[in-house]
């Protein structure tokens, strides 16, 4: 069974609040503590508000390819996230992860991605 958001601890909650009051604005807390589920479920309502379309997330190849989605995917509240995972090709320059998304028209230049 999916958790919900009422699942989320008293802290977390203090945390998406912060998010949605601080437009620009860092999340520090330990490891373990719901940072990511913390910001999926800001983005969510930033998301059902219409204040956001789209949204990038910039992180170590190995949190973007499995923490994220799989944080994503155990909520049920966070029905209008929706991941893509990037892929490893490690025919790319310099052995940078090649982007994967919906978006074909972007086109790897020099290990970042442009669009």
């Amino acid at each position: 069974m999916k958790r919900q958001y009422k699942d989320l601890h008293k802290y977390q909650v203090r945390m998406v609040d912060w998010i949605l009051a601080n437009e620009k604005c860092a999340l520090w807390a330990g490891v373990g503590l719901g940072k990511t589920v913390t910001t999926l479920t800001a983005l969510e309502h930033l998301l059902d508000q219409k204040k956001v379309e789209k949204i990038l997330i910039i992180a170590p190849l190995r949190v973007a390819k499995f923490v994220w989605p799989t944080e994503a995917e155990k909520w049920g509240h966070l029905n209008k996230i929706k991941t893509n995972r990037p892929s490893w090709d490690k025919t790319s320059p310099r052995g940078t992860p090649r982007v994967q998304g919906p978006y074909p028209h972007h086109q790897q230049r020099d290990g970042a991605v442009a669009g």
